[in-house]
């Protein structure tokens, strides 16, 4: 249970930390006029699969350190 809510909290910060640092870079140098809403996709699954990284990384850096 307690690994469960650990779990839940590495996703949720590793979700700020990728939509902080994604903000960081200016898209819309790279965005076509007609494209915006193909652009939000790209961002959403960008946003998903660094997330999904992140969180795994840091999820075994925590149970290396703790198992």
């Amino acid at each position: 249970m307690v690994s469960d809510i650990v779990y839940l909290c590495t996703y949720m910060t590793s979700l700020i930390f990728v939509m902080v640092g994604l903000n960081c870079i200016n898209f819309e140098k790279f965005i076509k006029k007609d494209k915006v809403g193909q652009f939000y996709i790209l961002y959403t699954v960008l946003c998903m699969g660094l997330t999904y990284l992140v969180a795994n990384f840091m999820w075994s850096f925590i149970t290396f350190r703790w198992g």
